[in-house]
């Protein structure tokens, strides 16, 4: 594992972030490249779909889309982690 540090001993974000990515890819996380809005929500749809054993059309995944558009980043994890109607 890289523990590179900067001059003051702090471990740089790059390195910290280098280092989560290695963890997490090891138990057999998939590394997602995401280099726009458009990967961002496929790669969302990707993970509803294997989390909720579904497959998503694309008017589903907008009424999902829809129904999470509303409070602040903790309310919008709360919906998705309730079961979405």
């Amino acid at each position: 594992m890289n523990t590179k540090t900067t001059g003051t001993g702090v471990q740089s974000k790059q390195v910290l972030e280098d280092n989560l990515v290695k963890q997490l890819v090891s138990p057999g996380y998939e590394y997602a490249t995401i280099t726009d809005e458009a990967d961002l929500l496929l790669n969302l749809k990707k993970q509803l779909e294997l989390y909720n054993e579904v497959k998503l059309g694309d008017r589903e995944f907008a009424q999902v889309l829809n129904k999470i558009d509303k409070g602040n980043v903790f309310e919008r994890a709360k919906i998705l982690r309730d079961k979405v109607q």
